[in-house]
């Protein structure tokens, strides 16, 4: 008869447990938006963009991802800024923010150029210029870039020369 009572007991504890791992996390999120902010209206785009990308990666949400996007864009990294933008516009919590996205990738499309990774690889194995690449279609800045993967545990490495407004 006691065992009953002490179950519940262990999983209340286990309950609360992770509601406190969730307000944690919020409160991580928060902290890390907050400092975003900061960064951002001082000027410091580049510190900006990393506070907003660590909020998002706690706790994924669109603010935070488009403020990083427009930080990673006003820091001049605009291949980054294009990728956080596609995001937006396919995962966007509202419908402004995802047709803002798009405006935004029109205006960087004549900067940027538009990578297609086609391949028999494994996804997790793809990375390009040393990056794992986590789209099969990324912005790149104009240049050499060099795809590698995996293929049955043997390296595998193709060049593009992308131009800006590639697509």
């Amino acid at each position: 008869m006691r065992r009953a009572p002490s179950l519940v007991a262990v999983a209340l504890v286990v309950f609360h447990a992770s509601l406190g791992h969730a307000q944690d996390a919020q409160t991580r999120a928060a902290r890390a938006f907050q400092e975003g902010e900061q960064a951002f209206a001082a000027g410091d785009y580049r510190r900006a963009a990393a506070a907003f990308e660590e909020a998002n990666a706690i706790r994924p949400h669109g603010s935070a991802l488009m403020n990083a996007a427009r930080a990673r864009q006003l820091a001049g990294d605009l291949a980054k800024a294009a990728n956080e933008y596609a995001r937006v516009a396919r995962d966007g919590a509202t419908q402004r923010d995802r047709n803002d996205a798009k405006d935004a990738i029109a205006t960087l499309a004549a900067s940027v150029g538009r990578l297609a990774i086609q391949s028999t690889c494994e996804a997790s194995t793809i990375s390009v210029d040393g990056q794992r690449a986590a789209e099969p279609e990324l912005y790149v800045m104009p240049g050499e870039h060099v795809a590698e993967c995996a293929i049955d545990g043997h390296p595998v490495r193709a060049r593009a020369q992308v131009a800006a407004g590639d697509r």
